[in-house]
């Protein structure tokens, strides 16, 4: 009976409002001074932290965490903030050597090589001529502080994607890929956008449209061979910057536009239209 007594009074000591008791322990009595606060602050917590500790441990090893942290440079946060190509290089060698052989790291690292990034953010993409296949991933519309994307000479299929968030985009050259079709409103958003180039795509035909003129800085555009057609739309001629503009080889009809009179067009090409009308003026 004493000794059930004695561990009443001990679990009040550990519950009292001022945290501080006198127990009668073992015939003795000894000064708790033990606070209510310090039990859950320090002991407490530091088991559950211990135990935290323990399991993490058993379930993540040193191989599992390397993992884990060569993963994050593919992460899409912030425009690809954690990019390194050396962690992914080495994330491709040495978890996934049954996907990738020597020759394929020496040429993922060649590929990543044209990819430039400044303060960890990816601000241009230059993989021309790299033996590209397949789709172009809707990531590249995220990349928010991207100035160029230069894909020509490979072989990406399906439609260009939308790049109405990339504001900083100065340079686009697409041209001689397998790209079908190009989006409604392709060129809203790409506000800062001075060269472009969509030559030999084989697009379903299609018609330029107001939305280019967001692009007030524009110098250069060239769509040889891309299946524009229709007539050549008055609103070219009010890009005020507007240096060079080819468009042979498509189907496009008479007659030019009045305000091509006026534009500093230095360079028009307009040569070999396949449509029934030839284009005068």
């Amino acid at each position: 009976m004493n000794a059930a007594i004695c561990k009443v009074f001990e679990v009040l000591s550990d519950h009292s409002p001022n945290g501080r008791a006198k127990a009668k322990v073992r015939g003795i009595y000894r000064n708790m001074q033990t606070t209510v606060e310090h039990h859950y602050r320090f002991d407490v917590f530091n088991a559950a932290i211990d135990f935290i500790l323990i399991e993490l441990n058993t379930r993540f090893n040193e191989s599992s965490v390397e993992l884990l942290s060569l993963s994050t440079t593919l992460a899409p946060k912030n425009s690809f903030e954690s990019i390194n190509i050396d962690d992914i290089c080495k994330l491709a060698m040495k978890f996934y050597p049954e996907d990738f052989t020597n020759q394929d790291i020496i040429a993922l690292k060649y590929e990543l090589d044209g990819v430039i990034c400044s303060r960890d953010r990816i601000i241009a993409i230059n993989l021309a001529q790299s033996g590209i296949s397949g789709s172009l991933s809707p990531v590249h519309g995220n990349l928010t502080s991207l100035t160029s994307l230069q894909l020509e000479f490979n072989n990406i299929c399906d439609p260009l994607p939308r790049l109405s968030k990339l504001s900083l985009l100065q340079k686009i050259y697409l041209q001689a890929n397998a790209f079908d079709d190009i989006p409604s409103g392709f060129f809203i958003g790409l506000s800062s956008l001075q060269e472009i180039s969509l030559d030999d795509l084989p697009l379903t035909p299609w018609s330029l449209s107001q939305d280019i003129t967001s692009a007030t800085g524009l110098v250069y555009f060239s769509a040889i061979n891309a299946y524009l057609t229709g007539l050549i739309p008055d609103f070219l001629g009010s890009l005020s910057s507007l240096d060079i503009l080819h468009l042979s080889y498509n189907k496009l009809t008479s007659p030019l536009p009045s305000s091509f009179a006026g534009s500093i067009l230095m360079k028009l090409f307009l040569d070999h239209q396949q449509s029934r009308d030839k284009i005068s003026g």
